[in-house]
């Protein structure tokens, strides 16, 4: 009860003192002013950690918005670009696209003549080969006909030197009991002149013959070789002559038989061909006392027989008889 009859005091005072409400109000109150940094510090401390929380998530939350517009920004003006650089990429593709079709097409043209030249030079090739073929089997033919040619020029160079070429021969031989010397005829039976001509002559004395016994070996008296050459030998006719000496020589035993003389060696000459080797004419002639004419004949004698013994005796290279 006390404590209400004051308050009923403080009620009734200001409607005596105060004036109405329409005469006390300005005509232009004051702008209220923005809270400071202190009352919002204050009105933090006066928050509870829950709307601190909150209030910090939704700080982070406009942070993150605001950069996620920036982002969603940036992102669309580079599709932007990126949209209108692919355009243009794709106008230069299409362009490039139309030149390499282009080029396709000339290169298309110009293997098309590439191929009509390749047949063209094919079909050269098998008419060269043609010929090549056909010049083959002429050089066949014509080396055969060259060889025919060449074989018959041969025959006939042959033939030339067979029929024309020199031919040296030993004639028959002369003894002359005087002087004791036997002549051998060298004697060109062919058609031309011949080269050189070299002798090797073999002499063989054989003493104690008996002219009835037949062939029956007796060892040799005297035996010598010498040598003998001449520039050449003519076909006119002309005889050469190879004397050879015979120093142990006995006419009464000769002509009675009693004595044998061989002769025996090889002649080396020029055919008179220059292109030729030189030709060989082994010879042998023996003296014989025929038994019923009682005469001295000269004998043909085997020189493949006689030239090896005549070669043991006088000891052939060595030892020439001197002139």
């Amino acid at each position: 009860m006390d404590d209400q009859a004051p308050a009923e005091q403080n009620d009734e005072q200001p409607d005596a003192g105060l004036p109405p409400p329409d005469a006390a109000k300005p005509i232009d109150p004051p702008t209220a002013s923005p809270a400071t940094a202190q009352q919002l510090t204050e009105v933090e401390e006066q928050m509870s950690g829950f709307e601190k929380s909150t209030l910090r998530w939704a700080k982070t939350a406009v942070l993150m918005s605001g950069l996620a517009a920036v982002f969603v920004c940036a992102q669309w003006w580079e599709m932007h670009q990126g949209g209108a650089d692919t355009h243009d990429l794709a106008v230069s593709a299409g362009k490039q696209a139309d030149r390499m079709e282009d080029f396709a097409d000339r290169m298309k043209d110009q293997a098309d003549r590439t191929k009509d030249l390749a047949d063209r030079m094919k079909e050269q090739a098998d008419r060269t080969k043609d010929l090549a073929n056909q010049a083959k089997i002429q050089a066949s033919e014509t080396k055969v006909a060259a060889d025919a040619a060449k074989s018959a020029a041969k025959t006939a160079d042959k033939s030339l030197h067979i029929s024309e070429r020199a031919y040296i021969v030993v004639g028959l031989p002369i003894i002359d009991t005087t002087t004791k010397y036997i002549t051998l005829p060298i004697v060109n039976t062919g058609h031309i002149p011949s080269g050189k001509v070299v002798g090797i002559v073999h002499e063989i004395t054989i003493d104690g013959v008996d002219p009835t016994a037949g062939q029956v070996r007796v060892k040799a008296t005297e035996s010598h070789w010498k040598h003998y050459e001449l520039v050449s030998v003519p076909t006119t006719g002309q005889i050469m002559n190879f004397n050879v000496q015979v120093p142990a020589l006995n006419a009464d035993n000769l002509n009675g038989g009693h004595q044998q003389i061989v002769v025996v060696g090889v002649i080396s000459y020029g055919d008179g061909f220059s292109d030729d080797a030189a030709q060989q004419w082994p010879f042998c002639e023996g003296s014989a006392m025929l038994p019923q004419s009682k005469n001295l004949q000269w004998a043909i004698c085997d020189p493949d027989m006689y030239l090896p013994e005549a070669i043991k005796e006088d000891h052939y290279p060595s030892n020439e008889y001197p002139n």
